[in-house]
């Protein structure tokens, strides 16, 4: 996890740019500088082993992230066992830009994420975990210069994605599905015009009932991924995330007094539980981000209050403070996921 804010202000540090010029991408494009980005050049290990996880496999989780490097994006996985990420190997290696989201499937196998931000660089791509089998799901369609949210359908068969796209001369923003062999692109939210203070959506997520969408001005909506309506979900929510098994939905919310604070409930939002109290907003949080594993037992975010950013976990209902560091990444983690 989309998260997106929390994925530009820990890009930002990566790259040394300001999350405002990485926004601002997405609706001029080529907005960043050639020297950040440029064409597209991936290697893979061709003969790494399947790195998926049988029911035997016990605490043991699968982790992806970027090592967040100047330049480049540098994908890497490894198992997440106790505090610890072993068998480190890579996943996906680019010359250029660097990855504004990610997201792996509800069974660890299989990573989407968006490059940013030019038009050399493929707006979508999706990676087996042992490297193999590179998508660029968007390349039979020109149109699209970004991708801001992602989510995979429950089945993992299609994916859902926050589209950039020019009409008439104007950047435009559309929601959309699409098979990951490119083919059987559908409209869900027609595309429309935006500027420079449009938010990016701060969430996406895809259930058995339909796209959650959390549209960064603090609604929560569901829509049918067929196009078939919006019904407005939730008010005062500021972002969302959804347990890789999707049984588990967590929304980031702020009251009246600017107090914030993430709930825990079922995916169409009932039985909800304050399960952490976060920071105001003007004080510089611990840890940011919250994204969920699988089972919607422990949280995963990262640390940027000393030195490069590193992830950190923490139990579900215990506070930010009880969060340690997952030793054995390689790099600073711009932006990572987990199963």
């Amino acid at each position: 996890m989309r998260r997106l804010q929390r994925v530009l202000a820990v890009t930002a540090v990566a790259v040394g740019v300001s999350s405002t010029t990485i926004a601002a991408a997405y609706v001029a494009p080529g907005a960043l500088g050639g020297d950040l980005v440029d064409e597209v050049r991936t290697s893979h290990d061709a003969t790494a082993p399947s790195l998926s996880q049988g029911p035997g496999a016990g605490p043991t989780r699968r982790l992806v992230w970027d090592e967040g490097r100047r330049r480049g994006i540098h994908l890497r996985t490894g198992r997440v066992s106790g505090d610890q990420v072993e068998d480190v190997r890579p996943v996906y290696d680019s010359d250029f830009g660097f990855t504004s989201e990610l997201h792996l499937d509800s069974r660890g196998r299989r990573v989407a994420f968006s490059p940013c931000c030019r038009k050399y660089l493929p707006p979508l791509v999706v990676v087996d975990v042992s490297g193999r089998n590179v998508r660029e799901v968007l390349g039979g369609l020109p149109q699209f210069y970004g991708v801001g949210g992602i989510a995979w359908a429950p089945d993992g068969t299609r994916l859902a994605f926050e589209g950039f796209l020019e009409i008439g001369g104007r950047p435009s923003r559309g929601l959309y599905t699409i098979g990951l062999d490119g083919r059987g692109l559908h409209v869900v939210l027609a595309p429309e015009p935006v500027g420079d203070d449009t938010p990016l959506l701060s969430s996406l997520g895809w259930t058995g009932a339909g796209i959650l969408v959390a549209d960064g001005g603090g609604e929560m909506s569901l829509v049918g991924s067929d196009g078939g309506g919006t019904t407005l979900l939730s008010s005062g929510v500021g972002s969302f995330e959804l347990s890789g098994n999707g049984r588990w939905l967590f929304t980031t919310r702020t009251d009246a007094e600017g107090a914030r604070s993430v709930w825990r409930s079922r995916p169409d939002g009932s039985g909800a539980v304050r399960v952490l109290t976060l920071p105001g907003s003007s004080a510089v949080p611990p840890v940011v981000g919250n994204e969920p594993d699988r089972r919607g037992r422990l949280f995963l975010g990262t640390s940027l209050r000393s030195g490069p950013p590193v992830l950190r976990t923490w139990r579900v209902g215990e506070p930010v403070s009880r969060a340690r560091t997952l030793e054995g990444t390689t790099g600073a983690p711009s932006v990572a996921s987990w199963y």
